[in-house]
């Protein structure tokens, strides 16, 4: 499958990057919802920032050739988690103080971030054994 990272403007939210990759895929707000299970009006809230991106809609744009860097952190380098986790790893200041923000977090947060950090690591390990068989 063919990586689609598209290119605009205004892409600076994930509510942008989501909107921007279904108009892509020439889908319809409907269309999307269908396939995430969600109301057509939760998608338009999503789109336009007034919700947060499920995790739902996160995959299933990986799943019709997103890049899930692009759509999550708005970058096609695919070395920037690696490259984080070694900065954090080179700068422990920074992780405690990461983990002092996070403890503050209501549960459904850290339930979502959790969520999207596993599908992410699920991406990269499904395409580092598509690598390994290529």
């Amino acid at each position: 499958m063919n990586r689609i990272t598209p290119v605009t403007d205004k892409a600076d939210t994930i509510n942008d990057r989501v909107r921007i990759a279904r108009a892509a895929l020439k889908l319809s707000q409907k269309e999307v919802a269908a396939r995430i299970g969600k109301p057509q009006n939760t998608i338009c809230e999503i789109e336009q920032g007034n919700r947060k991106v499920p995790i739902e809609m996160i995959q299933a744009y990986g799943n019709m050739g997103f890049d899930l860097n692009w759509i999550i952190y708005g970058t096609t380098d695919d070395n920037a988690l690696s490259d984080l986790i070694n900065h954090l790893d080179n700068n422990k200041k920074l992780l405690l103080s990461i983990f002092a923000d996070l403890k503050d977090l209501p549960a459904e947060d850290l339930m979502y971030l959790q969520e999207a950090i596993e599908i992410y690591v699920k991406h990269h390990q499904k395409k580092k054994r598509k690598k390994r068989n290529e």
